[in-house]
């Protein structure tokens, strides 16, 4: 993707804002590695969206929702709008304390990591490679922020599709790109979930103790106009995202969430969402919302 001018004008206004005593060369500079490293992470963003809808829908679907939707003229403001202050400024930092302006601080980690494991005895190589899955680097913020622009898009896009082809692109974007947008964002107030009923938590804990599925399926059940044959199907689908949804409005805590998903829905812990530092959800509750207005909106074409 190459984002269109004005959103290069944007970001290196509000960089001379943030930054109001540097020259205009060094704006240049920031501005100019900034975009090299949004450049990069929106093209790798869609090549991901597009490989998610491929293998739900088919190429040619892939090919008419992403080909459109990455030249789209709204991707800018859309961008800008999830690069908060927080997160320009912690990334004019970093490049500010690393003396020079790199385009991506991961990949230039991750390739010393795997230099420093290369000079290792071969029968260390495969535990350590095994220790890097279970504990992947964290996206960046910045990721965050292009993984959540072209999700959103592609969802937008999707939403006049047939239910069946929306639903099964939904789920595969649910699952594979979970783990690289919402684990990530800094922490939350825990004051965002649902109240929680210790009763509900001692109910649900016995459940997962079990491996009691439809004892589960009956907590989840609680949240309003979901129906328990959708649940049992966001269970058997791995939908990590709906999962955390209705633990959440059922008033469960993000461990909980977390362990559902772990050891019922068989979902990789690497993939699995987490709980933020703090035990609280990672997911915003406005992706928790949406999540949950999806699948009352799968109830009813079910129901239909």
């Amino acid at each position: 993707m190459t984002a269109a001018p004005e959103l290069w004008e944007c970001l290196k206004s509000r960089i001379t804002a943030l930054r109001p005593d540097f020259s205009a060369q060094r704006i240049e500079a920031l501005t100019a590695s900034l975009q090299s490293s949004l450049n990069l992470l929106m093209a790798e963003s869609w090549q991901r969206a597009r490989r998610v809808i491929a293998q739900a829908a088919g190429d040619a679907q892939a090919i008419s929702i992403v080909g459109p939707l990455s030249e789209s003229p709204s991707i800018a403001d859309r961008l800008m709008n999830e690069i908060d202050d927080a997160t320009l400024e912690q990334e004019i930092s970093r490049r500010q304390r690393n003396g020079k302006m790199v385009s991506s601080v991961k990949k230039v980690h991750s390739h010393a990591i795997l230099e420093h494991l290369a000079e290792r005895p071969l029968t260390e190589l495969e535990p350590a490679l095994d220790e890097m899955e279970r504990s992947p680097e964290r996206p960046t913020t910045l990721e965050y922020a292009c993984v959540t622009t072209v999700k959103n898009l592609v969802r937008e896009r999707c939403a006049n599709l047939v239910a069946p082809v929306k639903h099964k692109i939904e789920r595969e974007l649910s699952f594979e790109l979970a783990a690289t947008s919402e684990v990530i964002k800094p922490t939350r107030n825990a004051s965002v979930s649902t109240v929680m009923n210790d009763n509900i938590v001692d109910l649900a804990t016995q459940a997962l103790h079990d491996d009691n599925v439809d004892a589960i399926i009956e907590i989840l059940a609680r949240t309003p106009n979901i129906a328990p044959d959708v649940i049992r199907e966001t269970l058997n689908g791995r939908n990590a995202r709906g999962l955390v949804a209705l633990s959440w409005k059922a008033g469960l805590p993000a461990s909980l969430a977390a362990a559902v998903q772990i050891h019922l829905a068989l979902i990789p812990p690497t993939r699995a969402i987490l709980p933020s530092s703090d035990g609280s959800y990672a997911l915003t509750p406005k992706e928790l919302n949406w999540q949950l207005d999806f699948l009352r909106e799968k109830c009813t074409a079910v129901a239909a």
